[in-house]
């Protein structure tokens, strides 16, 4: 787990919990960073507590749009305006009962990368936030089924490693980049390989100021 808040508290926050035999992982940015996104972190994990426990669905898609509504609701209690704050997502469900490694992953404009034998495959999020959508009313969250071998490495984080400034002529890291850099380190253990991501975000960020909170969760299964 690398986090690395841009302020003294943080939007971006992770949750892990396990419920029914099933783990779930989710890496989250909320909308805005310092105190403002760290309410909104607040406001999800808790909503995402009772959402977990109540639902009997552990589809990771359900479990996406049931908590979108409860932040919805959550946030417009008055109805004078509509609040548009919510956060983008990641989320996958790891089903410890299965003979085999099942996970179903969802998306909330956040995607996943799966790292298997060498190779690198990037699993779509739905483009849409976990909070107010401004779009297509009828669009809903897309649950990924993946069947998985041992020893594959997931990946899910904020956009915050990509996007920082830096390097020789003070442009973002990137999609690519990190990408490259994952399938180099992806053997180390996993100790090893947040150490470095972290040394490599330093060394790109140099003398720039950090502009977004960073989370990246790996996960060896």
């Amino acid at each position: 787990m690398l986090y690395k808040p841009r302020d003294i508290v943080s939007g971006d926050f992770y949750w892990i919990t396990e419920k029914a035999n099933r783990i779930i992982y989710t890496a989250a940015d909320s909308t805005g960073h310092g105190v403002p996104g760290a309410f909104m972190s607040i406001i999800g994990s808790l909503l995402l507590d009772i959402t977990v426990e109540e639902i009997t669905s552990m589809n990771a898609a359900d479990i996406l749009s049931n908590l979108k509504n409860r932040l919805v609701s959550t946030l417009n209690r008055d109805g004078d305006k509509v609040v548009q704050d919510g956060m983008d997502m990641a989320l996958i469900v790891l089903d410890k009962s299965e003979e085999k490694l099942v996970i179903d992953y969802a998306g909330a404009n956040n995607p996943l990368y799966i790292i298997n034998k060498g190779e690198l495959q990037e699993i779509k999020p739905t483009k849409m936030p976990v909070g107010f959508y401004n779009g297509d009313k009828n669009r809903t969250f897309i649950n990924n089924r993946l069947n998985l071998q041992k020893s594959d490495l997931l990946y899910i984080f904020s956009d915050g490693y990509a996007d920082q400034f830096g390097g020789p002529n003070g442009k973002k890291f990137k999609y690519k980049q990190l990408k490259n850099l994952l399938l180099e380190i992806h053997h180390l253990n996993l100790q090893e390989q947040k150490l470095i991501l972290d040394q490599k975000f330093e060394d790109w960020k140099g003398e720039h100021e950090q502009v977004d909170d960073v989370i990246v969760m790996g996960i060896r299964v």
